[in-house]
């Protein structure tokens, strides 16, 4: 009794249907019925008058009614004739796209509308953007189209065709992003004067994205020029937001990223795991809602229909877009942060009423300002009708923009972009591909149809698969011409050496007939050299036994004259102690000893025989020895001097002792056989220190004379002797240096012969190894002369198959890509009535005969794969060469369990990895995969696979380092 049900309810139609008189019973109903066209007028009439009054010119305030009057008739219009229906259950037109119009003009501000040219071009386009964007088909446009010429016609007066409006020289593009580095809040909506600067301007765009964020590779053609430009308008926007319709691969999240980029927002998007469930969904919305609220970050919000892990999800979509906020999604306690966040901003902005609930209010709508929903849904199937029937605010509360397939000119465009680093022999050549690829692509749209309309069996081609077919031509160009090349390089290496091997042939020839002459020649010179050296030996060897007799000579002289060297030296050694003795006997004395001596008055007579003994020793030659005062007055005068006296007995020459002198001096010594007793040191020492010291010098002296006289004579004779020795030495030394000539020149002569006779044997072996050489090589040559012949020809027909690799591999490359899905029919239809023909008609080169399966297998691998278990019918080796071409995973219907079979007899040697999605804890099995690089099956797969495994199947790997990585959900996973 106290719940009070309201049910707002849509009219029946478009694929709502009428509710049941049993259910409609319990309510009251209140219908609600459409503002009126004049209400309608008059609200927005005084909207757009008050802003276009700030212009002031009067030709601008003018067009208020004819904007407002053609607005709410379009409207009508529309409302009218393009009812909603299953195909189109998104034209649910209401007052909304009225006010969006509205919303549109105003976007451009009063002073900067320049004329009523511009401004009703401005109607034109937000008209276009509003209503015409959703249509899903080139009738429903054009018809639009027809509307618009025709309202301007009547409404504003001016001839303008639907050409001159929308399809002129300078296509109608309103945006704010025409001025790069302008900050979002001073940027002008205007009219783009030169759409032809858009394309570059983009490309800059997209450099500026790639250098901060994953690169994307896109072709800015016009359709992508308009999405994008659709998209920054519907973005600048307060609470703008869009929903984009196509079918996968059009390239809506790129565009949307781009676009979000472009307006200087950030991008949002869900990070889907294998436990991805609500409460994580409100976790991320709670965090996105914190972060564009309470931190004031503009975000774009892009969701995709791969994202609905379950449609639950899409009633908080529906309260987003509809309400701004899903009414569980924040508690009570979580609001008080939030609330306080924006406590100041919202008494700045003017909210006098900081109640919690107003707080709340003020934090929701800038939410809703600041989030922009971009949210990416697919047409095919029923799924897109009944959410949008479901959850009206997908439709009412969105801008929607229809992604048609591409237009031929837009493939054209894309493959010649991404055509510009593959090598072709002229431009034309590349041009030419690009259209046959544009040709393919519209063909096979053409083909599906007419196989759904007899097989009942859908074919979906999408701008993904074109640009996999790029991906794919230049892939599989690459490696072809690779093998090709490597081939032809073995074959030309060859060549280059069987022409090498017969130069070197004739070359060898040439030099083996040198080398015999020069072998001849160096056996006459080694022959001459042999005589001469023969001769020089016998001179040597004569000389040398001359030399042998002289030696024996010289050496008998040598020892005869050492042995009496050896008999002087020791009788001289024996005179040697006199010598020492009589030097001591000197050392001894000093001047004080002498002095002693002098001061003798009346000398014994032992001293003065000592005196007078050295006195006639030192007489020199001449003196009358008989008449020398011998007197002791004479003594003294000897010694008047010590010092002098001394020095004379030092110097005395023992050598030179004169006989006549020593005759007088033996008178005191006494003989030598017989001394006399009294004359020696011992005695003297008794009488005289200093005359015992004379005596010892005296008796030295005669001892060492005697020695001395005795040993002279033999002396002279060993100087004769040693001079004897040292002639005979000269000679031998001469007699040696002239054998050592003879020899030295005899061992010069004999290493020239050696040398020359190892010449002439290393010339000997080299002509006969260069003889052996050439015998070989000519044989070699001569067996090979075919071959040459053969791999002449195969290098010519190689050169041709590179010729023709351009045009062969663009079929099997359209093969690859397109043709698995239809029958055997439809194949043969497509390759030989329409792919091979169009490329003879463009000259593309391809083989005369040419079939798909010539380049994608040869006769051993069918073989092989018939070994593994496939059935031995041409369709399914040319469905096994796909699997084992294509660049995308394969996605295989299998009703009779044929290829599943084929792949496990093929696969599970290399650790075939098998699993179905309802398995628990599948991811496990699918990292584990990834990361050892194992072949993979999933097996029973339904019409939807799971979002966890979207980067994996899109193969959106990412390169970190050296390594590849694919983010599963929230886990990064290296790739083997």
């Amino acid at each position: 009794s106290d719940v009070v049900e309201v049910a707002p309810c849509g009219p029946p139609g478009g694929g709502r249907n009428p509710l049941t008189p049993r259910y409609v019973r319990h309510h009251t109903v209140m219908v609600m019925p459409q503002p009126s066209a004049e209400a309608m007028r008059r609200i927005f009439s005084s909207i757009v008058g008050g802003h276009l009054a700030l212009n002031g010119q009067a030709e601008i305030v003018s067009l208020t009614k004819p904007i407002i009057e053609s607005t709410v008739d379009l409207y009508q219009t529309v409302l009218r004739d393009l009812k909603p229906i299953p195909a189109k259950a998104h034209y649910t037109f209401n007052l909304r796209d009225v006010s969006k119009v509205v919303q549109g003009l105003l976007m451009v501000q009063a002073a900067h509308i320049p004329s009523a040219d511009v401004l009703i071009r401005l109607w034109c386009h937000e008209v276009t953007r509003v209503f015409a964007d959703r249509f899903i088909d080139d009738t429903d446009r054009s018809y639009f189209k027809g509307l618009v010429a025709e309202y301007c016609k009547l409404q504003f007066k001016q001839s303008w065709t639907t050409e001159d409006i929308f399809d002129g020289e300078n296509k109608l593009i309103f945006a704010d992003y025409t001025k790069p580095g302008t900050p979002r809040e001073e940027r002008k909506y205007e009219l783009v004067a030169d759409v032809s600067k858009l394309g570059p301007l983009f490309d800059s765009y997209l450099d500026e994205y790639n250098a901060e964020n994953k690169e994307m590779r896109l072709v800015f053609f016009w359709d992508a020029i308009e999405h994008i430009s659709r998209l920054c308008r519907v973005l600048r926007q307060p609470r703008g937001n869009a929903m984009l319709v196509g079918v996968g691969g059009s390239g809506k999240q790129s565009l949307t990223r781009l676009a979000a980029f472009i307006g200087g927002y950030e991008t949002f998007q869900m990070k889907l795991t294998a436990t991805y469930g609500m409460n994580d969904f409100k976790d991320d919305l709670r965090a996105l809602y914190t972060k564009v609220g309470a931190k004031s970050t503009p975000t774009v919000f892009l969701f995709t229909d791969q994202q609905i892990f379950k449609e639950r999800c899409l009633v908080y979509f529906n309260d987003i877009l509809a309400q701004g906020c899903p009414p569980d999604l924040f508690s009570d306690e979580d609001k008080d942060p939030l609330i306080n966040a924006v406590r100041t901003e919202a008494k700045a902005a003017g909210l006098a009423n900081d109640t919690r609930e107003s707080l709340w209010g003020f934090f929701v709508d800038k939410v809703r300002a600041n989030l922009h929903l971009v949210i990416c849904m697919s047409p095919v199937g029923d799924d897109f009708r009944n959410r949008c029937r479901k959850f009206p605010a997908l439709t009412n509360c969105t801008t929607i923009d229809w992604f048609f397939s591409w237009p031929e000119q837009a493939l054209i465009s894309v493959a010649q972009r991404f055509l510009e680093d593959v090598e072709m022999a002229t431009p034309e050549l590349r041009s030419a591909c690009a259209h046959h690829m544009a040709f393919v692509h519209e063909s096979v749209g053409h083909s599906a149809e007419l196989y759904k309309a007899q097989e009942r069996r859908n074919v979906y081609t999408t701008p993904k698969s074109f640009l996999e077919l790029i991906d794919l031509y230049k892939l599989q160009l690459s490696k072809e011409r690779d093998a090709n090349e490597v081939l032809k390089l073995r074959l030309q290496d060859g060549l280059v050496k069987l022409r090498d091997a017969q130069e070197q042939v004739a070359d060898m020839q040439v030099q083996l007939k040198e080398e015999s002459e020069f072998v001849a020649q160096k056996k006459l010179e080694t022959n001459a050299l042999l005589e001469q050296v023969g001769k020089e030996s016998v001179i040597a060897d004569e000389q040398s036994a001359l030399a042998a007799i002289e030696e024996e000579k010289v050496t008998k002289v040598q020892e005869d004259v050492s042995e009496f060297q050896k008999a002087c030296y020791a009788e001289l050694a024996a005179a040697e102690p006199a010598i020492k003795k009589a030097e001591a006997a000197l050392n001894g004395l000093n001047k004080n000893s002498l002095t002693e001596l002098k001061s003798l008055a009346n000398p014994p007579a032992p001293v003065l025989n000592v005196t007078a003994a050295v006195q006639y020793m030192t007489a020199p030659k001449g003196t009358n020895l008989k008449k020398l005062d011998v007197s002791w007055a004479g003594a003294k005068k000897m010694m008047g001097s010590a010092d002098a006296f001394l020095q004379m007995l030092q110097a005395f020459d023992k050598d030179g002792f004169l006989p006549e002198n020593k005759e007088f001096v033996r008178k005191y010594t006494g003989p030598a056989d017989n001394p006399n007793p009294e004359f020696n040191a011992e005695f003297m020492a008794s009488k005289s220190g200093a005359a015992a010291g004379l005596c010892d010098w005296i008796v030295n002296i005669c001892i060492y004379h005697d020695i001395y006289l005795d040993v002279e004579p033999k002396r002279q004779k060993l100087a004769e002797a040693e001079a004897t020795l040292e002639e005979a030495n000269t000679k031998l030394e001469q007699v040696r240096a002239q054998v050592k000539a003879l020899e030295d020149r005899k061992a010069e002569l004999q290493g020239q012969l050696e040398e020359s006779v190892a010449a002439k044997n290393e010339l000997e072996a080299k002509a006969d190894a260069t003889a052996k050489r050439a015998n070989l090589a000519q044989r070699l040559v001569n067996g090979l002369y075919d071959e040459g012949v053969r791999w002449d020809a195969n290098v010519a027909t190689l050169d041709d198959k590179a010729r023709l690799l351009v045009g062969n591999v663009l079929v099997a490359s359209s093969f690859i890509a397109y043709i698995a899905p239809f029958n055997s029919q439809f194949r043969s239809q497509l390759v030989q009535e329409k792919w091979i023909p169009d490329s003879i008609n463009r000259s593309i080169p391809i083989a005369d005969g040419f079939e798909p399966m010539h380049l994608l297998s040869d006769a051993s691998a069918i073989a092989e794969w018939r070994t593994e278990g496939l059935p031995a019918d041409p369709l399914s080796s040319e469905n096994a060469a796909i699997i084992t071409k294509c660049s995308r995973f394969p996605l295989i219907i299998d009703p009779q369990l044929q290829a599943i079979n084929w792949i496990a007899g093929r696969e599970e040697p290399n650790g075939l990895v098998r699993l179905t999605l309802d398995q628990k804890n599948y991811l496990d099995k699918v990292v584990r995969a990834l990361e050892e690089g194992l072949p993979m099956v999933i097996e029973n797969m339904g019409e939807e696979i799971d979002a966890v495994l979207d980067n994996m199947i899109a193969r959106a790997f990412i390169k970190k380092g050296s390594k590849l990585q694919v983010k599963l959900g929230d886990r990064d996973i290296d790739i083997m």
